[in-house]
């Protein structure tokens, strides 16, 4: 979890570097995540005035990035949790729910359970390991003169 915040809060940094304006669109390590699926937002699209020279019409369909390591590890132990992300995300912004806000909503809750998951089945193979290597006696709780 510690991995995700940190992670998202690279990329809240990044993305302020990168977009002066508001825009509608959120990239989390190279996944574009729409704000406004729905285009209801209109400030968030808006001409630019000819006297801002700074000012792009359009914006980044596409961001390449190198994610990191930190990324790729948590993307790759994570993934089951990342891919079952999809589907509320995707469902959620055909009836007008931010991906961004289904993503860090929903991410933080996956993860912990994947990663709770993980440790529970962790914790069952290393609890029958250790019966197994105990002497039978000792397990039972009887000793060979009972």
């Amino acid at each position: 979890m510690a991995l995700f915040c940190v992670t998202t809060y690279y990329q809240v940094q990044l993305n302020h570097r990168i977009h002066i304006h508001p825009t509608k669109y959120f990239y989390w390590s190279g996944t574009r995540l729409d704000t406004d699926p729905l285009n209801r937002n209109q400030h968030l699209i808006r001409p630019c005035e000819d006297s801002d020279p700074a000012c792009i019409e359009w914006d980044l369909l596409e961001m390449h990035s190198d994610p990191g390591w930190m990324v790729r590890y948590l993307v790759l132990t994570g993934f089951p949790a990342f891919l079952a992300a999809a589907a509320p995300i995707y469902v959620l912004a055909k009836l007008g729910a931010s991906q961004l806000t289904t993503f860090m909503v929903s991410m933080p809750i996956l993860l912990f359970a994947w990663y709770y998951f993980l440790g529970s089945l962790l914790d069952a193979a290393i609890l029958k390991r250790i019966r197994e290597r105990l002497p039978r006696r000792i397990s039972h709780g009887k000793t060979r003169a009972e």
